[in-house]
């Protein structure tokens, strides 16, 4: 099956990414740093959200601030920086989709097959009246994996006016990654023994004062305030290496 129930299988340690809206970028400079350190085009992803597009990314070895120069010209492009405090409304999911497209590799779908898995949440239907996580494993194209991003990431009308997006026949919302820690704040446990690192910019105290405003979440900011992002998850994931709380991914060490 190419969807099953919210239950990743690997067996080897990996890394998930939580969703977060703008704060992807918090994310993006966490995988820089994480790059330095481990073959991440070897490593198993989970990502949900915003976090499903650093998953994406990062199981197939994107350069981050590459990623950086394609959204900021895309932004220009369309003229993104003079539409307002909420300028990605409504056309985020097509710009999602182009930057996706330039950024990923031709071969994506069997690079990263068996290894990144995207949570995605099924609208409500008759026979099911609630939010059904699901996550996709293997993807049959590129141009299927980019869908499965778009379907994770879907905020109900900010992304393209729509209230859902479509997938493989289902009718989806934003897949939003809830992962229950275990007795490690920054390591969880999912079943058959899947050992992952949350990369969780909630964590970080300098990001938590941002969450607190709600203007920031789902709106892009200047470039200036993005690159200040990717420098904070970067120092983060530092902070954790020198705490020990990346041993568990040492069998992907350089």
């Amino acid at each position: 099956m190419l969807i099953v129930p919210a239950s990743p299988p690997a067996h080897a340690p990996g890394l998930a990414f939580p969703g977060g809206g703008i704060f992807f970028w918090w994310q993006a400079g966490a995988v820089t740093a994480l790059s330095r350190r481990y073959r991440l085009g070897e490593m198993p992803c989970v990502g949900a959200s915003a976090g499903a597009l650093t998953a994406s990314l990062a199981a197939c070895d994107v350069d981050m601030n590459e990623a950086l120069d394609v959204a900021v010209r895309l932004a220009e492009e369309r003229g993104l920086w003079t539409r307002g405090a909420w300028g990605l409304y409504g056309i985020w999911g097509p710009m999602v989709h182009d930057w996706l497209d330039e950024l990923l590799p031709p071969d994506a779908a069997d690079v990263t097959r068996g290894r990144l898995h995207i949570v995605i949440k099924r609208a409500p239907r008759l026979e099911r009246p609630w939010l059904e996580p699901l996550v996709v494993r293997d993807f049959t194209s590129k141009s299927d994996l980019i869908d499965a991003n778009l379907a994770s990431a879907h905020v109900p009308l900010f992304l393209n006016g729509r209230l859902t997006a479509h997938f493989r026949g289902m009718r989806c919302v934003d897949g939003s990654l809830s992962l229950r820690p275990s007795s490690s704040r920054r390591r969880v446990v999912l079943p058959h023994g899947a050992s992952l690192v949350r990369i969780e910019p909630r964590e970080d105290e300098r990001m938590r004062d941002k969450y607190r405003k709600r203007e920031d979440f789902l709106r892009l900011t200047s470039r200036a305030g993005v690159e200040e992002m990717m420098a904070w998850g970067e120092a983060y994931v530092d902070e954790m290496a020198r705490n020990g709380e990346l041993a568990v991914l040492a069998p992907f060490e350089r």
